[in-house]
């Protein structure tokens, strides 16, 4: 019943991330298209990622057309890294995803079924992405506008053999007087998922915040930029931080200060 709780929870998460990412990106084009219109499909997709072990050698994904067109969708896998917190992709044969070509009726849903065709890492999770990626259909007689075609990228992450426990280093840095900058290190040796926190303080208990969220890689570090009291003193520091894996406070014995420009 739990598992089945989870799986609910997990489905309508899905649509409304992808229904607002969709009219972000259909308020953006209408933006620049200024007199044109656009239109766009909506896709519903669960469940958010895909997670691969010894013991789970292959998942699934389900798309759903929420829209009122029948949709033609292109799958592909992509190799996935980062290198100084930003995201890079490369072609990689090391996961199977089929069918890598379908159309999907309005109302419909299609399932996508995910193997690795490589075996485990034993130090460390290997890190792929999905794209589902919508074909533009030719415009049909009629039409006045342009069709915004769709394109959502799902991480797979298949755990290593030997799993170290998730390792967060972070290091608050003064960048200048009105701001600082926190970096965060995955020591561990497979992900974390940031999805926000705040930098406290005795003196300052509203101090800066963010909310944008961030996979963190094994081995990578990425930096944030906040507004914010300049002088914290570092024995009263801590993070409010929010992750996949729950809620937590950082003490201060966890972070690291920095003083630059001083």
């Amino acid at each position: 019943m739990e598992r089945v709780h989870t799986q609910r929870l997990e489905q309508i998460r899905s649509r409304r991330y992808f229904r607002l990412q969709q009219r972000s990106l259909l308020a953006c084009t209408l933006t620049i298209l200024l007199n044109g219109s656009a239109f766009a499909a909506n896709f519903g997709v669960s469940p958010l990622r895909v997670e691969l072990s010894d013991q789970q050698h292959s998942g699934a994904l389900t798309l759903r057309n929420e829209g009122i067109e029948p949709a033609v969708v292109q799958v592909q896998v992509m190799k996935w890294t980062q290198v100084d917190g930003r995201d890079h992709y490369a072609p990689t044969t090391e996961v199977l995803a089929t069918p890598p070509v379908f159309t999907i009726k309005n109302g419909a849903a299609q399932i996508i079924r995910i193997g690795m065709r490589r075996g485990l890492d034993p130090d460390q999770e290997l890190s792929y992405r999905i794209f589902l990626q919508e074909v533009p259909m030719p415009p049909r007689e009629g039409d006045a506008g342009a069709k915004i075609a769709l394109r959502i990228g799902l991480p797979v992450f298949v755990s290593p053999i030997a799993v170290r426990r998730m390792d967060i280093r972070w290091d608050l840095v003064k960048s200048d007087p009105k701001g600082m900058t926190v970096r965060a290190t995955n020591a561990g040796n497979v992900h974390s998922q940031i999805l926000g926190f705040k930098v406290r303080d005795a003196s300052h208990p509203n101090a800066s915040s963010t909310q944008d969220a961030a996979y963190l890689l094994p081995g990578q570090s990425r930096e944030w930029t906040l507004t914010g009291p300049p002088q914290m003193g570092p024995d009263q520091i801590h993070l409010d931080l929010k992750t996949d894996q729950g809620e937590q406070r950082v003490a201060v014995n966890s972070l690291k200060i920095e003083h630059a420009g001083m």
